[in-house]
């Protein structure tokens, strides 16, 4: 569906950080990873 591809890859959120959710969802892996 192209909301949801929007809303998680383009749209910024502020309780992220300004950042999209699969930027937010990267940057978590990032500092967790193994």
């Amino acid at each position: 569906d192209d909301f949801i591809r929007y809303y998680n890859t383009e749209r910024i959120h502020s309780a992220l950080d300004y950042r999209t959710p699969a930027e937010a969802a990267a940057r978590h892996r990032a500092l967790h990873a193994a």
